[in-house]
């Protein structure tokens, strides 16, 4: 069977482009052995996910933070650390320094121009 697979097995969604007629709502059939039959009781919308590609990443935003390690560094410091110690290129550095700025776990004073680790203070 080819098509958006369902979640239900046996099942696909069809959602008809037509030029020159009235549009027609998606719906669902079922592989009944010799002929798809239309399937009224699944909801069209309920596609089964494909799995998902690629690899797990190797560090996170919390991995950079920590790396910070109370020092105060500057940009290409913090990049020399970050890459030295686990061996991620600097592109991977620069996305997540992105990433965890955009998430409050660093920020980059302004005084100094040097990156340094939030640290989360606990209010009533």
């Amino acid at each position: 069977m080819t098509g958006p697979k369902h979640k239900e097995e046996e099942c696909l969604t069809v959602e008809p482009t037509l030029r020159s007629f009235p549009r027609i709502e998606p719906f669902v059939v079922r592989w009944r052995l010799p002929l798809f039959e239309r399937d009224k009781k699944l909801d069209p919308a309920d596609l089964k996910q494909p799995a998902r590609v690629g690899r797990e990443a190797t560090y996170s935003v919390e991995d950079l933070a920590d790396c910070l390690n109370g020092d105060d560094l500057s940009t290409e410091g913090f990049e020399k650390r970050f890459c030295t110690e686990t061996g991620a290129s600097a592109s991977t550095f620069h996305r997540l320094r992105r990433a965890a700025t955009e998430a409050g776990l660093i920020h980059k004073c302004l005084i100094d121009q040097k990156w340094e680790k939030v640290s989360k203070v606990k209010t009533r």
